[in-house]
C-alpha cells in the first residue's frame, strides 16, 4: 500500500512538473521570448515550435499524470460508490478490501475521470488562452521592453568617416557608447536600416550605406555580430550624392530586397538589385526600365513592403536623370514587373526626393505619389493592376521639393508631408479613398533643399506626430488626430538648425510611441522621443562630428516582432 501511494505522489510531482514546464515553454513560443531565451540558440528557427508543440504535449501528458493521482487516491480511500452492481467496501486503510476492486473496474474508472479532465482542459483551454494572451499584449507587452537602432556616419573610432557607427536602444535608453562596424573603404554618405520581420530571424537587422567612393556597402546582424559585404554594387557617378538605393524585406519570407542605381551602359540593366535570403546574397540582377529604348541613370529609390501575411510584394518608387522620370514597378516576390511611366516632366526638381510610395495597411493598396510643378499627384497599384491617377493636389506656386508619405498602422489612412520651393510646409490626408484639402503648417522652414521635416503615425493609429524645423536652437511640433484635428504648435530646444529630421513609428505599444533624429547645422545628430504627450531630445548627440550635413547620413529602424 505504501508503495502504490508512494507511486501515486511521484505520478503527482511528475505531472504538476510537467504542467509548469509545458505552460513555459509554451508561452515561450506564444508571445515570442523563446528568440530571447537559450532555446533559440540550441533549436535555431525551428525553436518556436519545438516550444508550441513540446509545451502542449507537456501539459496534456502532465494532466493525465495528476488525473491518475486523484483516481489512485480515491481507490484509496474507497470512496468509489457501487455501479452496475458492483458495491466497494467502504472499509478504509485494509488490503483485502481493496483487492475486490477488480484490475478492470479500477481502468475503466480511470479512464472516465481522464477522459472527463482531458475535456474540461480542451474546453478551458480557449478561455485560458484568450486571458493569457489579453494579459500579455494589453498588460505585459506595453510594459516590456522594444529595441531599435541607428546606424550613422561619424568622424569617430578606428575607420572615422569610413564606417557606419551604432547605437542601440533598450526601451528606455540609448546605448552610452557606440559600435563601429568594418571599414566601407571611404566616407559613409548615404546610410539605410532595417529589422527582419520574420519572427525566426526578429533579431537580424541590416544596414546599407553608399560612400564617397559610389559603391554600396551592406552590413547584415546576426545576433552576435555584423557581417559585411563591400562593395556589393556600384551606383552611377551622377547618382553618388543622391539616396539612390534603399532596402526592404518581404514581408512573409523575410528575405531583403536592395535596389540601386546600377552603373552600367547597358540599356536592359537600368536599375541593379540584390537579394539576401538569410545567409548569403545573390548574384547581381536589373530591372529595365521598358520605357526607353536606351540606358537610363537614376537619381532617387525608394522600397516599401507590402503589410499583408502571406505576401512578399515590393513596391518601387525611382525618379532618372536624363529623362526627369518618376516611374513605378512591382515585386511580386520572384520578378520586377508592372512598370508604369507615373510622370515624364520633373525638371530641375528632380535635384530632390518629390516622391514617397507607401501601402493602405489593410487593403494592401499601394499609393505612389509624386510632384509636377506645384502639384502633388498620386495613384494606387490595387494588387492586380494600375488605378487611375488621382485628382492632383494644388500646393502654394512653386514646384514641389520633397515628399515623405507614412500609413496609419490600423487603417488605410495615409499622411504625406510637402516642403515646396517657397519654404512651405504642407501635409495631405487620406481617408482610405480620397485626399483631403491640403493643411498649411508654415510658410517658412530652414530648409528647403534638404527634408526638414517628417511624420509618422503613433503604434495604435488614428494619432500621430509632425516635427520640423522653422527657426534657430528648436524644433516645432504638433499633433494629428484622425481625421482633421491639429494641434497647435510646441517647441522643444535643441540647438542649430535642423535640415534633416527622421520620425520612425515603435511598431509596439509600449514605452516610447515614436522614435526620433535630426541631424543639426553644427553637425550633431540628436535623439528625441515622443511618449504620446511630451517631445524629448536625448541629452547627448549620437555624434558631434558628422563634418557636413549634406546627406541623410543616419536611420533609425525598429525591431518589428
Amino acid at each position: 500500500m505504501k508503495k502504490k501511494a508512494r507511486y501515486a505522489e511521484i505520478r503527482l510531482v511528475l505531472g504538476s512538473l510537467s504542467l509548469v514546464v509545458g505552460f513555459l515553454a509554451a508561452n515561450l513560443a506564444l508571445f515570442q521570448w523563446v528568440e530571447s531565451t537559450g532555446v533559440y540558440y540550441l533549436f535555431g528557427a525551428y525553436a518556436r515550435y519545438v516550444c508550441a508543440y513540446g509545451g502542449f504535449a507537456a501539459m496534456i501528458f502532465g494532466a493525465m499524470l495528476v488525473d491518475d493521482f486523484l483516481v489512485m487516491r480515491k481507490i484509496a480511500k474507497k470512496r468509489l460508490i457501487a455501479k452496475d452492481g458492483l458495491t466497494m467496501y467502504c472499509n478504509v486503510g485494509r488490503e483485502k478490501e481493496e483487492k475486490a476492486v477488480t484490475r478492470d473496474r479500477h481502468k475503466k474508472e480511470r479512464r472516465k475521470i481522464a477522459a472527463a479532465s482531458f475535456a474540461i482542459f480542451l474546453t478551458m483551454y480557449p478561455i485560458a488562452y484568450s486571458l493569457v494572451s489579453y494579459t500579455a499584449t494589453v498588460v505585459i507587452m506595453p510594459l516590456s521592453f522594444t529595441r531599435s537602432f541607428i546606424s550613422y556616419r561619424s568622424n569617430t573610432e578606428v575607420y572615422l568617416l569610413n564606417s557606419p557607427k551604432e547605437r542601440t536602444w533598450n526601451g528606455s535608453a540609448w546605448s552610452i557608447s557606440e559600435t563601429e562596424m568594418a571599414t566601407a573603404g571611404s566616407a559613409v554618405l548615404w546610410i539605410r536600416a532595417a529589422y527582419c520581420p520574420n519572427s525566426s530571424r526578429r533579431n537580424e537587422k541590416i544596414v546599407v550605406t553608399l560612400s564617397s567612393d559610389d559603391y554600396l556597402d551592406a552590413y547584415v546582424w546576426n545576433g552576435s555580430a555584423w557581417k559585411v559585404t563591400n562593395n556589393i554594387g556600384q551606383v552611377n557617378t551622377a547618382a553618388g550624392t543622391y539616396q539612390s538605393f534603399d532596402i526592404a524585406y518581404e514581408h512573409t519570407s523575410g528575405k531583403v530586397m536592395l535596389v540601386y542605381s546600377v552603373l552600367s551602359t547597358d540599356a536592359t540593366r537600368d536599375l541593379g538589385y540584390r537579394i539576401w535570403n538569410g545567409t548569403n546574397w545573390s548574384n547581381e540582377a536589373y530591372i529595365d526600365d521598358t520605357g526607353h529604348s536606351s540606358h537610363v541613370n537614376y537619381r532617387w529609390v525608394e522600397l516599401e513592403s507590402k503589410p499583408k501575411n502571406g505576401f512578399n510584394e515590393i513596391a518601387l518608387i525611382a525618379i532618372d536623370i536624363p529623362n526627369s522620370d518618376c516611374n513605378g514597378w512591382i515585386w511580386n516576390g520572384n520578378t520586377w514587373g508592372n512598370y508604369k511611366e507615373l510622370e515624364n516632366a520633373l525638371a530641375a526638381v528632380k535635384d530632390n526626393k518629390l516622391m514617397a510610395v507607401a501601402y493602405e495597411q489593410n487593403s494592401g493598396k499601394a499609393m505612389f505619389a509624386w510632384g509636377y510643378n506645384n502639384y502633388m499627384e498620386s495613384r494606387r497599384w490595387n494588387g492586380t493592376g494600375w488605378e487611375n491617377e488621382l485628382s492632383a493636389i494644388s500646393l502654394g506656386t512653386l514646384n514641389v521639393r520633397w515628399i515623405s508619405m507614412k500609413a496609419d498602422p490600423a487603417s488605410n489612412r495615409l499622411m504625406a508631408i510637402v516642403i515646396d520651393g517657397s519654404s512651405n510646409l504642407y501635409s495631405v490626408y487620406w481617408d482610405g479613398n480620397a485626399w483631403g484639402s491640403p493643411v498649411l503648417h508654415d510658410d517658412g522652414v530652414t530648409h528647403s533643399d534638404k527634408r526638414c521635416a517628417d511624420f509618422d503615425w503613433e503604434p495604435i493609429g488614428s494619432k500621430g506626430l509632425l516635427v520640423w524645423s522653422t527657426a534657430q536652437n528648436s524644433v516645432s511640433y504638433k499633433t494629428f488626430t484622425a481625421p482633421s484635428t491639429w494641434s497647435d504648435p510646441s517647441t522643444a530646444s535643441n540647438p542649430g538648425g535642423h535640415p534633416w529630421i527622421q520620425l520612425r513609428r515603435n511598431p509596439k505599444n509600449g514605452d516610447v510611441k515614436i522614435l526620433g533624429a535630426t541631424l543639426n547645422s553644427n553637425q550633431y545628430i540628436f535623439g528625441f522621443k515622443w511618449n504620446g504627450s511630451a517631445l524629448t531630445f536625448e541629452a547627448t548627440a549620437f555624434t558631434t562630428d558628422t563634418t557636413m550635413i549634406a546627406y541623410e547620413c543616419f536611420d533609425i529602424a525598429f525591431q518589428q516582432s
